[in-house]
């Protein structure tokens, strides 16, 4: 059974993978940002929410799996629907961005 704790370490986890290796690997990848004109975001931030689907299987959480994550590896399906959500993630955070700054409270 599912219970908001359980949520809040997916989600501390996802915090911290994205917080160390997220920078790591932007700061590597750098020249790939400026070719692409910063559309490789996706793909790393993609990367980054699968590596976390994974984490969260190792800990027994079952409340964050992509469809397509099997032991013998991906499929391209996988990476394209975690690509989708990094999209969607983007996206919620700049409306959340946006309307704080409205506010005044950022």
């Amino acid at each position: 059974m599912e219970t908001i704790g359980t949520y809040l370490v997916v989600g501390a986890i996802f915090g911290l993978v994205n917080a160390v290796l997220g920078t790591l690997i932007k700061i590597i990848a750098f020249p790939l940002y400026i070719i692409s004109f910063g559309l490789i975001s996706f793909v790393v931030n993609g990367a980054l929410l699968l590596f976390v689907a994974y984490l969260s299987t190792l800990i027994g959480a079952e409340v964050f799996a992509i469809d397509g994550f099997t032991s013998e590896g991906l499929t391209i399906d996988t990476l394209g629907f975690a690509i989708l959500a990094a999209i969607v993630i983007s996206i919620s955070a700049f409306i959340a961005r946006s309307l704080l700054k409205l506010i005044g409270i950022r």
